[in-house]
């Protein structure tokens, strides 16, 4: 009964070596997603800055 489960045990782990590295690469596709906006919003506040400290000076 306990052969059983190795197996079990060793079939689990060769399905998460080929799920977990395509699940890894999604989410950082996600990540790159969602942290595109921010980049572009605080480049666009930066520029707003530099101009602001332009007209100031």
């Amino acid at each position: 009964m306990a052969e059983g489960h190795a197996v079990q045990g060793v079939d689990a782990v060769e399905e998460l070596e080929h799920t977990v590295p395509d699940r890894f690469v999604e989410l950082l596709d996600i990540g790159e997603e969602l942290f595109e906006p921010i980049e572009e919003t605080v480049e666009v506040l930066a520029q707003r800055s530099v101009s602001r400290t332009c007209v100031s000076a």
